[in-house]
């Protein structure tokens, strides 16, 4: 599909003709392909970790805290769409090949976590933005990993009526 670029993961897919709504699931960007599913829970369009890589995010204060620094976890909320509720998490550096992940790990399945977005870091409360980067990529979805969803899922967004908080 030559309009790859201009679908976002968990978004409509505007298919015309087509029955039902579908929704953009996955992009495959060697080649154009767009996946979509055709409901708003599909498990394809769920997650519980992305990453950035480290040399993408941006430590407010010019350096990241002290326990990570030490190779342990920070644990933390996040946020990857704007007025998206804070999703509590858990932070960790990984190396893939010859690159190193900040590895964010969510305590429940966040749908839509979209490569290019902005996963911004906070603590106490909410309250103190450590910094953000680009997503590099998200986790495994739900749908890869054979997995179905638990009744508790995180809103999408301070709108999303569809799922109990």
């Amino acid at each position: 599909h030559r309009g790859a670029a201009f679908y976002t993961i968990g978004q409509g897919a505007k298919i015309s003709g087509a029955s039902c709504k579908w929704f953009t699931a996955q992009k495959d960007r060697t080649n154009g392909t767009v996946y979509v599913c055709n409901d708003t829970h599909h498990p394809s369009l769920y997650s519980d970790e992305l990453y950035v890589a480290k040399k993408e995010f941006h430590w407010i204060n010019g350096e990241e805290p002290p326990q990570l620094k030490e190779g342990g976890e920070l644990v933390a909320f996040c946020r990857t769409r704007h007025l998206q509720p804070l999703i509590s998490c858990t932070i960790s550096r990984r190396r893939q090949g010859e690159e190193t992940f900040w590895t964010v790990k969510f305590d429940r399945p966040v749908r839509g976590i979209t490569p290019g977005q902005t996963a911004a870091i906070y603590v106490t409360g909410g309250l103190i933005c450590l910094g953000g980067g680009q997503i590099s990529h998200a986790g495994p979805t739900f749908h890869e990993m054979g997995k179905t969803l638990p009744s508790q899922l995180h809103p999408a967004g301070a709108n999303d009526l569809s799922v109990r908080r």
